[in-house]
């Protein structure tokens, strides 16, 4: 999920390709077999199209219409060392018989030359350019169903859906062909979007029934908070699909934060999974009401060590409420920057899940004269205790659960009984139907219902300590 900050200056970027040049070489090398013709690809990168011809598209084509020794000679002399370096390596190469030709060859060439700074950078082309900066916005192809989750199986609660092809109160047995039953609330979110337009197959129950249901993907702006409930026993719960610049995503959720802490509630779960976004005020609207006002955050260097820019904690009023932020490998960007915070020093806030993307704001599309771009790590987040995010770390959760791990998973309705349904009974059972299914989510509700029955708020409670 995509990030906004410095644009990599072209000092940078020579720097950046001068350390490559030499460990590519020795990547590239130590890949090559001298009896083979071609150079084989042996780790595709899905889903992105690789740079062939940014740096130089001729060496395929000069090195095999002219003596290795020839090109070696007149390359080398060049301007730029780092195009003479690799074309003088082409030239060795070409000695022994092994020829690099077209486009694949040299875009995983240039993939591993990226790589070699940023090991999650991708090349992109502009398609995928164009589709990264939606995302940045908030805009995909969406199916319009606004969903939660109970007993394990999504339930729809908003039906956009045309010619009334879902309904609310429909279970959603599958998408696309995929069991939705224990899934996540992210996971089947995930599931509904798409990168192009096309119709989705739905499998739902209404009723005793059973019926099939094809709805249209459209291209649309996301809600940034996508689902917002209040839960037995006074959880409250807010799923947030990005902090998106011009959403205002960040006083929304405070403003839900403070509505529920007047009301004494137990606590709140912000569930940041498959969470992105580049709005970094709306990260720090969040975190500012569980920090001492002006302390730091956190701050962005360039990759040299240069500062860029430092982001305090507001002057806001404490947030007197239990806060677990959920997590996952797909949590990047604003999102990511909120659990860097929140695992840091924020006072009454747990991070529970799994280990964060590693992207909390630190890459941008660095664009290249075709329209294609190289998504990759231009800068350096460090937290307020100074923990260094480079691109090679993610965020590690306070409480880490396996996506494996044990969960309720369904659980049939009781049957005929001549007692009464105890209210007691009817609530409990209507919180554990909630987060059935989800190991994560079960964890927080028992953390938080942990500290209710020991009358623990915020301000005793931070993500160093232990449970």
């Amino acid at each position: 999920m995509a990030r906004t900050g410095a644009v990599v200056t072209m000092k940078a970027g020579f720097f950046i390709l001068r350390f490559l040049f030499v460990s590519t070489l020795i990547f590239a090398a130590s890949r090559v077999r001298a009896e083979e013709v071609d150079v084989t690809v042996e780790e595709p990168v899905a889903a992105v199209e690789l740079l062939a011809d940014e740096v130089a598209t001729a060496p395929s084509e000069a090195t095999a219409a002219e003596p290795a020794d020839v090109v070696a000679a007149e390359r080398v002399t060049e301007a730029n060392p780092v195009v003479a370096g690799l074309e003088q390596f082409l030239a060795e190469l070409a000695k022994g018989g092994v020829v690099l030709k077209g486009d694949d060859d040299f875009a995983a060439l240039y993939e591993c030359v990226a790589r070699v700074a940023d090991s999650a950078a991708r090349l992109l082309n502009a398609e995928g350019v164009a589709h990264l900066e939606n995302e940045r916005q908030g805009r995909d192809f969406y199916v319009p169903l606004k969903l939660t989750v109970s007993n394990a199986v999504p339930v729809v609660v908003e039906s956009g859906a045309e010619s009334n092809a879902v309904q609310v109160g429909d279970r959603v047995l599958s998408i696309a062909g995929v069991s939705t039953t224990n899934a996540t609330l992210s996971g089947v979110l995930e599931l509904l979007r798409g990168h192009e337009a096309g119709r989705v197959a739905l499998v739902l129950e209404r009723g005793d029934a059973v019926v099939t249901a094809s709805v249209e993907r459209i291209f649309t702006e996301l809600p940034a908070l996508e689902l917002v409930e209040v839960w037995p026993r006074q959880i409250g719960y807010v799923k947030v699909s990005g902090l998106v610049e011009g959403a205002k995503a960040g006083e929304a959720i405070v403003s839900l934060l403070r509505e529920w802490a007047a009301t004494n509630f137990a606590g709140a779960v912000l569930d940041l999974r498959g969470a992105d976004g580049a709005d970094v005020a709306s990260a720090v609207a969040v975190a500012s009401p569980f920090a001492s006002a002006g302390s730091l955050l956190f701050s962005m260097k360039d990759r040299e060590w240069n500062d860029l820019s430092d982001y305090l904690a507001r002057d806001a009023e404490a947030l007197a409420l239990p806060l677990m932020v959920l997590v996952d490998e797909k949590t990047s960007g604003a999102a990511e920057l909120v659990a860097v915070a929140a695992a840091d020093s924020l006072r009454g806030v747990l991070v529970i899940g799994q280990p964060t993307a590693g992207d909390p704001g630190i890459r941008d599309v660095v664009p290249l004269a075709d329209g294609r771009g190289v998504y990759i790590a231009t800068r350096q987040l460090v937290s307020g205790a100074g923990a260094v995010y480079d691109g090679r770390e993610e965020v590690v959760p306070t409480i880490q659960v396996s996506s494996r791990a044990n969960a309720l998973g369904f659980e049939p309705e009781p049957g005929p009984d001549r007692r009464a349904k105890l209210a007691e009974e009817a609530t409990d059972r209507a919180l554990r139907d909630r987060v059935r299914g989800d190991a994560a989510l079960q964890r927080a509700v028992d953390v938080l219902l942990g500290l209710k029955a020991l009358n623990i708020r915020t301000g005793s409670l931070s993500s160093e300590d232990s449970l």
